[in-house]
């Protein structure tokens, strides 16, 4: 089987760090539902979904999230080998990477407002703006007792400009110009050594 499929920038599993397989969609209802389907199908974990737009694009609590072209939005299918009862830690864990990113990376003040979304401060409106969002959903086993896959969505707000009051892009309130795949990469090189930790740490205490 090939990394990637319904490629459509040329961007491939190699060159996304410890992803499996990718799937890079220029649109979508929504990458949750693709990865989910993809599970279901049993597909492997450390499977990328990936779309330059959803139509359908949802968050906690079925929030519409505002997914026009320029932002990121990432659906990982992971099948952690540890016990559903530390599944819902880990969207504290990736909102807290994300936040660490845009720290180290772009010199933002960033938190994690509970119990997944990312904002930043903005200088010049002198308030704290949405930036990103984390979604995950899980199956387990008909006993309870094991986890069959977890799929973790992710949005981030790049170049994309069609926002809410409430929210900002990382180009706008840094001044660059940094890609969709680019961040991308730095997220996913930050994120796996914490999940690898948080899996291990959980198959301790199961």
């Amino acid at each position: 089987m090939d990394k990637s499929f319904n490629n459509s920038d040329g961007a491939t599993a190699d060159t996304l760090p410890g992803v499996r397989y990718l799937m890079h969609l220029p649109e979508t209802e929504s990458t949750q539902y693709i990865a989910k389907a993809l599970a279901n199908a049993g597909c492997a974990g450390k499977t990328a979904v990936i779309a330059d737009r959803q139509t359908g694009g949802y968050g906690r609590l079925d929030h519409k999230w505002v997914s026009a072209p320029g932002g990121l939005y990432l659906s990982l299918l992971l099948r952690p080998e540890t016990s559903p009862e530390f599944l819902s830690d880990l969207s504290g864990l990736v909102a807290g990477v994300l936040a660490g990113v845009f720290r180290e990376r772009y010199g933002l003040s960033a938190k994690v407002k509970q119990p997944n979304d990312v904002y930043v401060f903005h200088a010049e409106k002198k308030t704290w703006l949405k930036i990103s969002g984390v979604l995950s959903e899980a199956s387990s086993s008909s006993a309870g007792k094991k986890s069959e896959w977890l799929v973790i969505g992710i949005g981030v707000n790049i170049s994309n400009t069609e926002l809410p009051e409430t929210a900002v892009c990382l180009n706008e309130i840094t001044g660059g110009n940094t890609g969709v795949m680019e961040f991308a990469r730095q997220f996913l090189r930050e994120f796996w050594p914490e999940y690898f930790r948080w899996e291990l740490a959980g198959r301790l205490r199961s």
